[in-house]
């Protein structure tokens, strides 16, 4: 746990003197544990993966069979195991989950040392979590503890170790240095941590970064098989249930093949409805009332924006799923509040008091049906949205976004896979 996290514990003379509750975060990482562990056993035997679809596509991606591809490193774990994909998506899934637990264990026993509450952030993990447990086989949950783990090695001071895990995360999937580079950034300059870094260490850990990026970018020249022999080594390794359909298997394959040509087809088929100009609104509603629910007054503000508005924008320009993206953005902001809530609790006159407390924790259980709004009413789930629970409200408005056909966007599109 100590090379996952750093250390455990603060030292003991950086503790608050009145005694704490331990007990706390444990019993609810636990509770987690079991209702997850139940969802997830339920969710595989009564859907059989056929709900995984695209996303067994990109755990099926490796370098052993097709050469340098982007976002193969997973899948290359996945293909030397033997196991077939839809097991592998919901191994991928527990084992991400339970290094979000360790981290999230750490980090909220910190929270209650340092005299904090912890009742807001435990009900954000628990919307996140929903969120990510409807999309098991990506990576996302994974990057996200990729991105915990960094922060709290930063935090107690091994930038090398951060790096680290981000070079690493750069391969699983690019998200993990598009919102890991300004997480890291914005911690480094949240209380001066910037100052307290070694020069070599400093050095090191950006040679590991530049490393990370030159090896993602060297995978786009070097030699890699071609997208039809992709598709055809791959379809018999999907199960029975997946759509037979060519055509789908190859459109799906588009975004994870196409580079910047999936982009381009993604953004024409989306970008020309008014409903892609919401969405930043919402997001950033989203973010500003999860910031506000977890830290109230005492949040500095500075190091959330660098650390959420720049990958939050960038991705809502160059990609579709901006509900992914608001999960993430909305952990980063999880883990800057967290990070904040280290520091000890000033008590004595105005200290350690915390105002609107209950609104706080009304901010925070408004997250849960915002990310997963089957908590409340069955609102069909739209990737392309920050809050499929506010998009039906909009739909209900100014009517239903029109998708363009793909084929209308780039009408050569299947000549990629001949």
């Amino acid at each position: 746990m100590k090379l996952l996290f750093g250390r455990y514990d603060r030292e003991a003379g950086t503790l608050p003197s009145i005694e704490m509750k331990r007990s706390g975060p444990a019993l609810i990482c636990l509770f987690f544990l079991a209702v997850f562990a139940v969802k997830f056993v339920y969710d595989g035997t009564r859907s059989q993966g056929h709900h995984l679809t695209y996303n067994l596509l990109t755990l099926a991606i490796n370098y052993f069979q097709f050469g340098a591809l982007r976002r193969a490193l997973v899948g290359s774990i996945i293909y030397l195991s033997v196991i077939d994909l839809v097991t592998a998506a919901y191994l991928l899934y527990g084992v991400s989950f339970i290094l979000i637990l360790i981290g999230a264990y750490v980090s909220l026993r910190r929270i209650t040392q340092a005299g904090g509450t912890i009742l807001q952030f435990v009900l954000i993990l628990g919307a996140l979590l929903l969120f990510w447990s409807e999309d098991v086989g990506r990576t996302d949950i994974l990057v996200a503890a990729i991105l915990l783990m960094a922060a709290l090695a930063l935090v107690d001071g091994s930038i090398v170790l951060a790096s680290l895990y981000l070079a690493i995360g750069l391969q699983v999937h690019e998200v993990a240095a598009i919102y890991g580079l300004p997480l890291l950034a914005a911690l480094l300059f949240e209380g001066n941590r910037y100052k307290n870094i070694d020069l070599r260490a400093a050095a090191i850990a950006t040679l590991i970064i530049v490393g990370g990026i030159l090896f993602y970018v060297a995978v786009w020249f070097l030699p890699h098989a071609n997208n039809h022999f992709i598709a055809e080594t791959i379809k018999p390794r999907l199960p029975a249930n997946y759509p037979s359909d060519a055509t789908k298997l190859k459109a799906d394959l588009l975004q994870i093949l196409g580079g910047g040509r999936g982009v381009v087809d993604t953004m024409c088929q989306i970008s020309h409805s008014v409903h892609y100009y919401i969405k930043p609104f919402v997001a950033l509603l989203m973010v500003a009332l999860a910031a506000i629910s977890m830290s109230g007054a005492k949040l500095k503000w500075a190091p959330a924006v660098i650390a959420t508005v720049p990958p939050l924008f960038f991705l809502w320009m160059t990609a579709a799923d901006m509900s992914r993206w608001i999960a993430l953005t909305i952990f980063n902001v999880w883990i800057i509040c967290a990070v904040i809530d280290f520091e000890p609790v000033r008590r004595g006159p105005g200290g350690g008091k915390k105002r609107w407390a209950w609104v706080r924790a009304v901010g925070a259980a408004a997250i849960v049906p915002l990310l997963f709004p089957l908590t409340i009413i069955p609102v069909q789930a739209f990737i392309s949205y920050p809050s499929p629970l506010i998009e039906g409200g909009i739909e209900k408005v100014i009517g239903r976004p029109t998708i363009r056909p793909l084929d209308e966007c780039d009408p050569t599109w299947r000549a990629l896979f001949f």
